[in-house]
């Protein structure tokens, strides 16, 4: 019995122990004081979607003004995507409408407001914007991607081809090409893998746009410290132009019973000169914004010829 008291003892202390253990991980834990936001409780009084949105409802323009879709526009695109962004209601709160997320998305795309001014407009908090965008963003690429941005077949590249010579007075032309930088923090430990020479981090996206600035091709993602011209070689498009996959028109002439010129893509001098992209003369090579005249005399290359009447037409704004 001599033993008693101390296992009594002993078990009093490890209790005690254990509790004052819970009681310092409990301390050190960051507590979640309120669910939503007192902010966040007056969304359906004074938040954007419920109070300004309602009013350009009644104001077509208005409304195309705002999101950049005039209204039945926008009901098109929920009726495709809400099933893939509608959240459940729990007990708790009730979730955003399927509506609302992508009036806030598109909103977002196009203001290119940070989230936090979007989550004050819209009365919800910054981390839901970020991730209304993303899964909005998603929702739209997977189920709009291969209707909208299909390959276009030989005969829409032609009807873009007329629509340049139409507008732009530039023939055989089947889109214009550039790259965009678009900033972001670097990631860890990616050293500048993504840092370009405009001394920021960025990661590229390349586009191709036909006549009406609609984009026909896209590739997002290149790390920034590569040029436009990299990115365009390294490309799912650029491999694809390179080994004929693209469903390119044939060789046509620019006059009735004329020489047949190639189809082109247009760039700056950061792309390089190919049969199927044009672009101006290197600056460094132009004087008194004169093109610099090559002697083609003693040429026998039909592609030689070719590029420098191109390169005359693009430079001059045709012939």
């Amino acid at each position: 019995m001599a033993g008693y008291p101390t296992t009594i003892f002993e078990e009093e202390a490890i209790l005690l122990a254990a509790v004052m253990e819970d009681e310092e991980r409990e301390g050190n834990r960051t507590r979640r004081r309120f669910w939503i936001r007192d902010i966040g409780r007056r969304r359906g009084i004074h938040g954007e979607f419920h109070h300004l949105i309602q009013e350009l409802h009644g104001n077509n323009e208005e409304f195309k003004s705002y999101f950049r879709l005039n209204q039945e526009q926008f009901h098109e695109l929920l009726s495709i995507i809400e099933d893939d962004i509608k959240k459940k209601c729990t007990n708790w709160r009730e979730s955003i409408t399927p509506k609302e997320r992508l009036a806030i998305c598109l909103r977002y795309l196009v203001t290119g407001d940070r989230f936090k001014t979007i989550a004050y407009s819209y009365r919800t908090g910054a981390s839901t914007v970020s991730s209304i965008v993303n899964d909005v963003c998603e929702a739209i690429w997977n189920r709009l991607q291969d209707k909208v941005l299909r390959i276009p077949s030989e005969e829409k590249w032609k009807l873009i081809a007329k629509d340049f010579e139409k507008l732009w007075n530039f023939p055989n032309c089947l889109g214009a090409i550039d790259g965009k930088h678009v900033l972001l923090r670097a990631p860890s430990n990616s050293g500048t893998t993504f840092y370009n020479y405009k001394k920021t981090f960025s990661i590229v996206l390349l586009a191709v746009v036909d006549a009406h600035y609609r984009f026909t091709v896209i590739d997002v993602g290149a790390e920034g410290r590569n040029s436009d011209g990299g990115v365009f070689s390294n490309s799912v498009f650029g491999k694809a132009l390179k080994d004929g996959s693209l469903n390119i028109p044939a060789d046509e002439p620019l006059v009735p019973h004329g020489q047949s010129l190639p189809f082109v893509f247009v760039g700056d001098e950061a792309f390089p000169l190919k049969r199927y992209h044009m672009r101006p003369f290197p600056r460094d090579q132009v004087h008194n914004n004169e093109p610099k005249v090559c002697s083609i005399t003693d040429s026998h290359e039909p592609d030689v010829l070719l590029k420098i009447l191109l390169v005359f037409w693009f430079r001059n704004g045709g012939l």
